[in-house]
Formats: structure tokens, C-alpha cells, sequence
């Protein structure tokens, strides 16, 4: 599902907002979207920084990265699951300085178990998160390689 709402006065572009689900169930709204000249969109194994606000269905906030001890934004390697599954799908294809708000059903945010105190079992969530910066992260290592010594495609006991 694909909608999309251009408001324009005259020539100029004043917003642009779609909203996009896949079969996961995720939806990812563009609440501010990319400049036009965005060359450089996040990618798997990418490190990214942003500030995020976390809310439960109701618009409970549950966290948030600007109202933290000198809200120093959030930065992590995508793809290497140090977030939950939502994020890990929903921040594929953004640019600097965009805005999503990412509607992650349960069971790609904490599932049965929850998190902690604050997030209960098969809770529904919702992340405001603008991108601040991304960058080319360190390629992770293929173990596999480092463990198949004769390099042979196949693993021995003795390997």
C-alpha cells in the first residue's frame, strides 16, 4: 500500500508525505522527506546517527534521545541486529536529514517477552527518527572464512 499527498503552491514542493507497509506489517510514514539531491541512503552494515522519540499505541512516550543527560544522539551498525527488526527495515533507503515515523508491529520490536520494565509483551510501537548522518560501517568479518583453513568451501571436524 502506497499513498501519496503533495501539497504545492505554484511551482514549489512545500511537503511531501507517503506512507509504505510491506508483508511484515511495518509502515513507514515520510514525515519530512529527503532533500532532492540525497545521494547517499542507508544501507545494510551502515553506521548511523540519529535522535528518536519511542511511543506505545495510545502516544505514550516511552523513550526518547533528545530528552536524555545531553541528548546525544543514537548511533549503531545496521544490519548486525544491535536494534529491533523494525528499525532494521525501516531505516533501509533514508537520507540525511529525512523524517519517519516507523509503526512496528510486535513481533519486530520485542516480541512475547517485552522489554524490560517499560515495553510489555506484544506491545505495538511507534519511533519518530530523523537521520542525522550515515556512514560506510566496517564490513563484518566472514567467519566461515576465517574458520575453513584449507579453503575448501567445506567445514571438517578438525576445522
Amino acid at each position: 500500500m502506497r499513498s501519496e499527498l503533495i501539497i504545492c503552491f505554484g511551482l514549489a514542493v512545500i511537503s511531501t508525505i507517503y506512507a509504505q507497509s510491506g508483508e511484515s506489517g511495518l509502515v513507514i510514514d515520510v514525515i519530512q522527506a529527503p532533500p532532492p539531491d540525497c545521494a547517499r541512503k542507508v544501507q545494510k552494515h551502515d553506521m548511523v546517527v540519529l535522535h528518536y522519540e519511542g511511543f506505545f499505541e495510545n502516544g505514550t512516550k516511552f523513550d526518547s534521545s533528545r530528552e536524555r543527560v545531553g541528548a546525544v544522539p543514537f548511533q549503531f551498525q545496521l544490519g548486525l541486529g544491535a536494534v529491533i527488526k523494525g528499525w532494521e527495515e525501516g531505516l533501509l533507503g533514508m537520507c540525511v536529514n529525512e523524517k519517519r515515523k516507523l509503526t512496528i508491529p510486535s513481533n519486530l520490536a520485542y516480541g512475547e517477552k517485552g522489554s524490560g520494565e517499560v515495553i510489555p509483551p506484544n506491545a505495538n510501537l511507534m519511533f519518530e527518527i530523523e537521520l542525522l548522518q550515515v556512514h560506510d560501517g566496517p564490513k563484518p568479518p566472514n567467519v566461515f572464512r576465517m574458520i575453513d583453513i584449507d579453503n575448501d568451501k567445506f567445514l571438517t571436524r578438525d576445522e
